[in-house]
């Protein structure tokens, strides 16, 4: 979401790996709102909005009688949504208040200002409204984690160099791939209430294409930083790519918390 924006949103196939992404955390993501209890009427916030798949999903669970507002600062994937705005959580002002339900996935980790981000959203919702936030963690212990629970053993020596280089690329470029992990706290610190969360990770092998195309996405500054190789990245692609293989995504934490009445 910010200037430095780790992934180029022109990249000719950021539209197939937003969609990938999408697919591999929607049940997930859809079962965490619906607990929420999001239903007809509802007013709901959707922050980097993406390619649209919690909008629409939330769009139809709120019916004609409640209203979706799908923010992001390049909103060409967002085409049938009612409600699109381009808008930057982290410089622009709340554009609405009285939500009941205000929704980022994969956005704050990529924001310098992540609390002040986080501060608009909860200054968006009513007093008794929800907050849900996502993103993932990769780096360190969860990057360990990650490459212990792939396999073949060659794919898993492959894909823990890759999770570090992705991480230095996220830093340099102001993003935080460890911010996650302590999302819980981050909203009992806005000042939310009830808050909960949990650590969603899917088994995915070589059907699944997010994992792939992010490598993929960020080979250019991966090399140009000194990270890995052109042809250390093939050979992790080609791996990713096996049909014998099974491998973690980055470990996707949820949290979720209640504006005080």
């Amino acid at each position: 979401m910010n200037q430095n924006y780790v992934f180029e949103p022109k990249w000719q196939h950021e539209y197939a790996r937003l969609r990938s992404l999408e697919a591999t955390f929607h049940d997930n993501t859809t079962a965490i709102l619906a607990a929420r209890g999001v239903t007809a009427g509802w007013s709901c916030l959707e922050v980097g909005a993406g390619a649209g798949e919690v909008a629409r999903w939330l769009a139809a669970r709120v019916g004609p009688s409640g209203r979706v507002v799908a923010t992001d600062r390049d909103t060409r994937f967002l085409a049938g949504l009612d409600d699109v705005r381009e808008h930057d959580i982290a410089e622009d002002p709340v554009l609405d208040e009285g939500f009941d339900l205000a929704h980022a996935r994969t956005v704050l980790e990529h924001i310098p200002a992540r609390t002040e981000a986080l501060a608009r959203m909860v200054a968006a919702v009513r007093p008794g409204g929800w907050v849900v936030v996502e993103d993932v963690t990769f780096e360190g212990p969860a990057a360990d984690l990650i490459a212990a629970c792939s396999a073949p053993d060659a794919l898993a020596a492959r894909y823990r160099p890759m999770l570090s280089a992705v991480a230095k690329v996220f830093r340099a470029a102001g993003a935080d791939p460890t911010y996650a992990a302590a999302l819980p706290t981050h909203l009992s610190s806005a000042g939310l209430e009830e808050v909960g969360g949990q650590v969603f990770a899917p088994v995915l092998s070589d059907r699944n294409d997010w994992v792939r195309m992010t490598l993929d996405h960020l080979r250019a500054p991966i090399i140009a930083m000194g990270l890995a190789t052109e042809e250390e990245i093939e050979h992790s692609l080609a791996a990713m790519a096996a049909n014998d293989n099974f491998h973690l995504p980055p470990l996707m934490v949820s949290a979720w918390g209640r504006r005080p009445l």
